[in-house]
């Protein structure tokens, strides 16, 4: 994914992310010769590709109400780390978006320890994030 994209190619990607139900699956169906172990190392490069990520939160934003499902709410929770990790979202909106998706797909919520975060500095808590996001990213694979 290192390498630019021409438009067509931004929008196969972008579709295969919309239409798939991991970013494994659309990874392997932009890289039909990618082995099973290289789209699960590689899947989550799709979207730290800008214009990748912007033609699929273009699509997102234009899908039908009827067509969200549990995989894209997922994914575009992804989308919100992925802005986070680079900086382009602040901590606190992250948070916030994090709190609005955890309504819409409960397995986000993680009750028993959010008052831990309370007494944190915000280097501590970026890092706490990071490594759980970390985590996250794995199961998406």
């Amino acid at each position: 994914m290192g390498r630019s994209l021409n438009r067509k190619q931004v929008k196969e990607y972008a579709k295969a992310i919309m239409e798939s139900g991991t970013l494994k699956e659309a990874y392997a169906k932009t890289h039909p010769k990618a082995s099973p172990h290289s789209a699960r190392c590689n899947a989550h490069r799709m979207l730290e590709n800008a214009e990748v990520l912007k033609e699929y939160e273009t699509m997102f934003q234009t899908a039908m109400p009827t067509d969200v499902t549990k995989e894209k709410i997922v994914k575009l929770f992804y989308l919100v780390v992925v802005r986070w990790h680079k900086g382009e979202e602040k901590t606190e909106n992250m948070l916030r978006a994090c709190e609005n998706l955890s309504k819409l797909v409960p397995e986000f919520i993680d009750r028993h320890e959010v008052s831990a975060y309370k007494n944190m500095s915000e280097d501590d808590l970026n890092r706490e994030l990071k490594r759980r996001f970390e985590q996250f990213g794995s199961i998406l694979q």
